[in-house]
């Protein structure tokens, strides 16, 4: 609660996903364009401006809106189960899809969050800020959302290992 006023509601992340990043979406079929970047990173800028050249794009959205949740990672998969007396509202995590997770998560529950403010209380801060509330009309209808796909810049080549059901543990000593 104590850092409540900086931030935004999880609705008005999805409304920024649905309505906003639009604008910077990059096409599918340059997907495998930009998967190539990290292997020319000298060629950086230059390859993402002739991105956003050819794809008429003011720039680039390659962010994913996601909550890094405890039990849960990174996360934008929820609805709305409640309100309280408040106005906040009650939301329901599952986990990411489209990410591997250990084992365990399949003996978890999804994790329960009431947000630290109402969207009402949102809505206020921002006319506080001198911020058109017209332009945030549409935020109470954003009860539940997806996790956005990774772009395959940001997926990590297969290794060369796999994964066992043997648990170790290890012990660090310090010396003094």
């Amino acid at each position: 609660m104590e850092n409540s006023h900086n931030f935004a509601t999880n609705a008005r992340i999805v409304q920024e996903m649905m309505e906003e990043k639009i604008y910077g979406k990059i096409p599918e079929n340059l997907h495998d364009t930009i998967e190539q970047f990290p292997m020319e990173a000298e060629r950086m800028v230059e390859n993402i401006a002739a991105i956003k050249e050819s794809a008429d794009l003011p720039f680039l959205a390659t962010d994913r809106s996601v909550l890094n949740l405890p039990g849960v990672g990174k996360s934008m998969t929820f609805r709305v189960i409640g309100i309280t007396r408040y106005g906040r509202r009650i939301l329901e995590f599952d986990h990411d899809a489209t990410r591997v997770h250990s084992p365990i998560i399949e003996k978890m529950g999804n994790v329960i969050v009431v947000e630290s403010k109402s969207i009402r209380e949102y809505l206020d801060q921002l006319i506080e800020m001198g911020e058109s509330i017209e332009d945030y009309n549409g935020i109470y209808g954003f009860s539940m959302a997806e996790t956005e796909d990774r772009l395959p810049i940001f997926t990590y080549p297969a290794g060369e290992f796999k994964i066992t059901k043997e648990i170790r543990t290890c012990k660090f000593q310090r010396e003094i």
